[in-house]
């Protein structure tokens, strides 16, 4: 009886002193995770990525809407803004512009530069090259993956897509 009485304040003892740290550790990683969460949502805006070039060349949006419209499918080399309808929620590896109604999937050069993940719904100036491109099934499953798009959705592709792309040297977000 002696040595469990002695024994019990031994093992409370040990119990208390081991949780402390852990309880400090985990105070410690909240305030990690609370500093990294606000450094995230500090503003990234303007977003400037790839090569240098001048905006002020840049179709606007109307313009922009009359040369798709028409385009007859020769690689074109343009610059013009509008606004992101989509981007890539994995790394920001690629995103969506419309011009005259029409989806336009914007790559990045040598896949050297990516946007905000949040780019979504901001005003992109872009520069680069405009070009029709045969999507796969499964470049078309990746990029539904990337998109955060349902399992099933995913499952429904099943044939390839003539799309119209640009491949960007350059890119500004506001």
């Amino acid at each position: 009886m002696k040595k469990i009485l002695l024994v019990l304040p031994a093992l409370v003892w040990m119990v208390s002193c081991s949780e402390a740290p852990k309880e400090e550790a985990t105070t410690e990683v909240a305030q990690v995770e609370e500093t990294v969460v606000e450094e995230e949502e500090a503003a990234v805006y303007p977003y400037v990525a790839g090569a240098e070039f001048d905006r002020s060349v840049a179709m606007s949006q109307e313009k922009a809407d009359e040369m798709v419209a028409s385009f007859d499918g020769t690689p074109t080399e343009l610059a013009f803004t509008t606004e992101i309808t989509g981007a890539c929620q994995k790394k920001g590896c690629w995103m969506t512009m419309d011009a005259a109604g029409k989806e336009i999937r914007v790559s990045f050069k040598d896949y050297d530069f990516f946007v905000p993940l949040d780019s979504e719904g901001h005003t992109a100036t872009v520069n680069g090259t405009l070009y029709y491109d045969t999507l796969t099934v499964e470049q078309l499953r990746h990029y539904a993956m990337d998109a955060n798009a349902s399992e099933d959705s995913i499952n429904s592709i099943t044939e390839p897509v003539l799309t119209l792309s640009y491949e960007a040297t350059g890119v500004y977000v506001d």
